[in-house]
């Protein structure tokens, strides 16, 4: 109790539960969160919807933001790595979660495209050398 350094990691780690908490609740939205179903494996469906929709964010939210530190200028890099470590991929304010959803052709041509083979192939360069 007395180590300050650790009530603040510890705080912090539960700020981040509190928040993936919170990101459940907001992808789940419908009937107040309340799942109307009495027969069990619909239950079971619904929940894996949502757990799905919520993997898919943190997907998005990874590739975006290694897609985001890799177009960053070689002096900026490490500022980005240590903001990003600082923050976690369960965020959700820039999505719309309610609403008219449109995966056209038209609507996704100029849509981010990740390089995939880039982002594992990126070395790192730290001060103390490369790290893989």
């Amino acid at each position: 109790m007395d180590d300050q350094d650790l009530r603040k990691r510890i705080d912090d780690q539960l700020d981040k539960l509190e928040s993936t908490h919170s990101f459940a609740r907001a992808v789940f939205y419908g009937q107040n969160g309340q799942i109307p179903y009495a027969d069990k494996e619909e239950q079971q469906l619904a929940d894996a919807c949502k757990r799905l929709v919520q993997n898919v964010i943190g997907c998005w939210n990874c590739l975006y933001l290694n897609q985001y530190l890799l177009q960053a200028p070689a002096a900026e890099r490490q500022q980005v790595a240590d903001a990003i470590a600082a923050s976690s991929p369960v965020s959700w304010q820039h999505l719309n979660l309610h609403g008219e959803f449109d995966f056209s052709d038209e609507a996704l041509k100029d849509s981010l495209r990740f390089d995939v083979e880039a982002l594992f192939a990126f070395q790192w360069e730290s001060p103390a050398g490369p790290l893989v």
